[in-house]
């Protein structure tokens, strides 16, 4: 009788216990990826060897404040599937600096291996909608690219505190898996630069 009494009253704090890990286990990845990128954007725990190549942005914003639609004009979930992103900023259609830039970001992409999977590559197209050839010719030619609209002005006002001291027109910027736009890469930074980045903030976020 009284092992029995002991196993009823116990059995609430192992609920309680049980609740505690289940909610731990749930919030780890989020843990894991904020203190990867706080780690990576500080420097703090990193070695001097290992500094990010790419430009901070400061402040880091969140991109789910910016109204997105997709290619049919619906609206586009950018938490839908989130992970680490480069969004690829275009005013119209796609030149040759462009094209060099989709090309450069997919060779990085297939570069990962098997943490393809933790990165996504967004063109996100500020102002008209784009035709439907130039769809069709991109999606043939970079068929994982996801394509976004955004208002100019949106956009002007979104990205203007991290903006003004970048020159470089052809900017393109890594998003983390929380959606805070976190630094910025432009024509001159190279593939084994971006591999360098991609792969020290994947590895420190556990994959994700």
């Amino acid at each position: 009788m009284g092992s029995i009494m002991n196993e009823v009253t116990s059995s609430p704090k192992k609920n309680s216990k049980s609740k505690y890990a289940i909610l731990f286990l749930i919030g780890l990845p989020i843990i894991t990826v904020t203190l990867s990128t706080l780690m990576f954007m500080t420097g703090v725990g990193i070695p001097t060897a290992t500094t990010n190549k790419g430009t901070l942005v400061r402040p880091a914003k969140q991109i789910s404040t910016l109204k997105l639609t997709d290619v049919k004009g619906e609206l586009f979930e950018y938490r839908n599937g989130a992970r680490w992103s480069f969004i690829l900023p275009e005013r119209g259609l796609c030149k040759e600096v462009c094209e060099q830039r989709l090309y450069l970001t997919r060779q990085v992409h297939i570069a990962l291996g098997k943490n393809a999977n933790a990165l996504r590559r967004i063109y996100l197209n500020i102002g008209p909608s784009l035709s439907a050839p130039f769809l069709k010719d991109v999606q043939a030619e970079h068929p994982r690219l996801l394509i976004a609209n955004v208002d100019e002005s949106d956009w002007a006002d979104f990205s203007s505190e991290f903006t003004s001291d970048i020159s470089d027109s052809t900017a393109y910027y890594l998003v983390d898996p929380a959606g805070f736009v976190m630094m910025y890469y432009t024509s001159e930074n190279n593939y084994k630069e971006l591999i360098k980045d991609l792969k020290a903030l994947i590895s420190r976020a556990g994959g994700h």
